[in-house]
């Protein structure tokens, strides 16, 4: 019975594929002593971001909001206490962002 060439191939490739990436990795890798530093930084970092990120959604419903409460009382004056609010909450949010950005991304490249 003559053998496919091809076929004897894939299987090569598929068996040195599954001998690299199946092997051990180095304890470097987020696992051995250093492992629990390095899961609570990336914790702690997508929590932070993810926190943000619904901050900036909010943020940008309610400046729409404001901007619709514009649009249907063309003519008559905003108050101007709930526009003074938006814009204090989307300065917050930018504040803490500025401030989180060097704690997260400078402060370990020091």
């Amino acid at each position: 019975m003559p053998q496919d060439h091809a076929t004897d191939g894939s299987i090569n490739a598929v068996a040195s594929v599954t001998h690299h990436y199946g092997r051990a990795q180095p304890d470097s890798l987020l696992g051995g002593p250093e492992a629990g530093g390095a899961q609570l930084f990336y914790s702690f970092y997508f929590l932070s971001t993810a926190l943000h990120g619904l901050h900036m959604l909010v943020g940008i419903g309610l400046i729409a909001w404001v901007c619709q409460q514009i649009y249907r009382g063309r003519g008559k004056p905003l108050r101007p206490i709930p526009v003074e609010i938006v814009g204090l909450y989307w300065s917050f949010v930018d504040l803490v962002w500025i401030l989180l950005f060097p704690v997260l991304y400078l402060i370990g490249r020091v």
